[in-house]
């Protein structure tokens, strides 16, 4: 997504933090002193396994809201007997004549 680089640069950085975060993104470019660094500081504590399930329980109430979007994989890991939504599925249902 470009969209950050139009805004403000802490935007912008805070963006970016979240790729290398979350996604893994450019950990390549960041000296590995500085990784460790910011790890001692702030250690990922389990990050790779709680983080989608707390995306997960952040919408059991209403596992719909993810069907299009990155909630929707957590979602459909995490809550036994979820399906998502196929986005094909729904255009096919549409009530217009083709």
């Amino acid at each position: 997504m470009e969209i950050p680089k139009y805004k403000r640069p802490e935007i912008e950085l805070v963006y970016e933090g979240v790729n290398v975060d979350v996604l893994g993104m450019g950990f390549q470019e960041i000296p590995d002193s500085a990784r460790e660094e910011v790890l001692a500081a702030f250690p990922r504590l389990n990050f790779k396994k709680t983080m989608p399930r707390t995306f997960a329980e952040a919408i059991f109430h209403k596992p719909q809201t993810g069907w299009a979007n990155t909630m929707g994989d957590a979602v459909e890991r995490y809550l036994p007997g979820y399906v998502r939504p196929n986005f094909c599925d729904i255009i096919a249902g549409t009530p217009f004549r083709d």
